[in-house]
């Protein structure tokens, strides 16, 4: 199957769809944060239940897994 000209442009975010999105995360009191993930922390979020073992080389999971335990470590209270 071609892909057109039109379906090939819109597949990739544009400058004002990525501000867009920054500006809904800034509004929302979010921050994007990149950051890196060794293979050990990723096999603690497997082990603790927060990651299925099938999703591990899926970065989306694997973000959304981490964001999940940060967030339910807060709302527990977990101090240092």
């Amino acid at each position: 199957m071609e892909v057109t000209t039109a379906t090939a442009e819109r597949a990739r975010p544009t400058s004002t769809s990525r501000m867009r999105r920054f500006r809904a995360r800034r509004a929302a009191g979010a921050v994007l944060v990149p950051f890196e993930l060794s293979a050990a922390g990723i096999g603690h979020l497997v082990d603790l239940g927060w990651l299925p073992p099938a999703q591990t080389s899926d970065p989306a999971a694997v973000r959304l897994a981490f964001a999940d335990f940060v967030n339910g470590a807060a709302t527990a209270g977990v101090r240092r």
